[in-house]
């Protein structure tokens, strides 16, 4: 790996470390997050990585910011040994964070975390790059740091009682971390995997990132949840109104802007004939309702859309960037190797299993094998889709 802006300790940027972000490389950051659990996102964000990958040659980081772990779990089949990574310097997003910390109080340049190949991702002689900053449940403790470094409010009164100097600086770490670490990689996009909580942690994530897609789930629970987010967000956008005035205070500046809304992904929809269910397609249609008439508004008082958001405004289904339908048992199955749910070419079939009425295992026939691919045909133009929708939004090309 390499050291942040250069790679040695003769940096010239060691004096004003976040001289080099200002440089107009940096790779696109991507948070993926909803105000509930269950919706899909760590799904998505997998799938849609793997997908870059594979067919777009491109360079992608995912990072497990859930302290659930379920994307570093689902990609690394190493993961759930006790120990993993433990003894790896900046080996998870915790250790990669409290070492970033640690090098803006002492004003030194921060280094980028230690990633991982996912297990399908080990191909040398694929174009392109999947890499993983693994989770940790220890994420949660940075949650504790941040919430004091964002308290503005008791700003004088932590000042009375600790090194508020120190503790401020937890602010701007993250989006820094996020740009050392692709930058050591040359990535072209890094992609933030979040739970559902509404706290400092996510907030900060918000912050950090260029943009955010909501996922969601074509149910009531997701619009009662993406009211509740059209909320959060302008929560999010008045505290980072407010951050950026102590800036000055602060070595590694947080974003000015707030992160700019790219759509909407709807996952899990329940098919009949090749049709999404009625009751289903109502709620979808109740969560573009609540998209449209509450979320927009807000998004748009604090300027956090995406820059050709409006080519995704006037369809069917409003900002909307993609409705997967439900998946069927092959991403279960493919799940067993740690593969996308496309993958079915990057593992040994012979090693798939599915069970017996009896819960028994069996091993796949190969017109399971023959159904599998073709799936795997019909899941890559979803993401083919949603791929060239998500970038056309944000302006960029994939």
């Amino acid at each position: 790996m390499f050291n942040f802006f250069g790679g040695s300790d003769n940096n010239p940027t060691q004096n004003n470390p976040t001289q080099a972000l200002d440089d107009g490389t940096n790779p696109i950051i991507i948070a993926n997050w909803a105000t509930k659990g269950g919706v899909g996102k760590t799904t998505v964000i997998l799938n849609l990585a793997y997908y870059l990958y594979l067919e777009r040659g491109m360079r992608v980081v995912v990072v497990d910011a859930d302290p659930q772990r379920s994307l570093t779990t689902s990609l690394c089949s190493e993961a759930g040994h006790p120990g993993w990574k433990d003894s790896v310097e900046r080996g998870d997003i915790y250790k990669a964070w409290k070492a970033a910390h640690k090098a803006a109080v002492e004003g030194k340049p921060i280094r980028e975390a230690t990633l991982v190949h996912p297990d399908c991702a080990k191909n040398p002689d694929k174009p392109g790059g999947l890499f993983l900053l693994p989770g940790t449940m220890q994420i949660s403790y940075v949650g504790r740091e941040i919430a004091y470094a964002q308290d503005i409010g008791n700003r004088d009164r932590f000042n009375a009682v600790l090194d508020f100097t120190s503790t401020e600086e937890a602010r701007g770490i993250f989006r820094p971390m996020l740009i050392a670490t692709a930058k050591s990689v040359n990535a072209d996009v890094v992609f933030v995997d979040m739970d559902s909580r509404i706290d400092d942690l996510n907030m900060n994530l918000l912050m950090s990132s260029d943009f955010f897609t909501i996922p969601a789930k074509a149910d009531n629970l997701s619009w009662s949840s993406l009211q509740t987010t059209a909320q959060a967000l302008m929560q999010l956008a008045e505290t980072q109104r407010g951050l950026v005035e102590f800036n000055h205070a602060i070595k590694y500046k947080l974003k000015e802007t707030p992160p700019k809304f790219a759509g909407v992904v709807f996952s899990a929809a329940p098919m009949h004939k090749g049709k999404i269910i009625n009751i289903n397609r109502g709620w979808i249609r109740e969560c573009h309702n609540v998209v449209v008439n509450s979320l927009m508004p807000t998004l748009r008082e604090y300027h956090m859309e995406a820059p050709y958001l409006n080519e995704i405004a006037d369809e069917s289904n409003p900002y909307t960037l993609m409705v997967f339908p439900q998946f069927t048992k092959v991403y279960p199955i493919l799940m067993q190797v740690f593969a996308p749910v496309f993958g079915i070419d990057l593992i040994d079939p012979a090693t798939l299993y599915d069970f017996t009425t009896d819960m028994e295992q069996k091993k796949l026939s190969k017109k399971d094998i023959l159904g599998f691919r073709e799936k795997k045909e019909q899941y890559k133009k979803l993401f083919a889709e949603l791929s060239d929708r998500l970038f056309k939004v944000i302006g960029h090309t994939c």
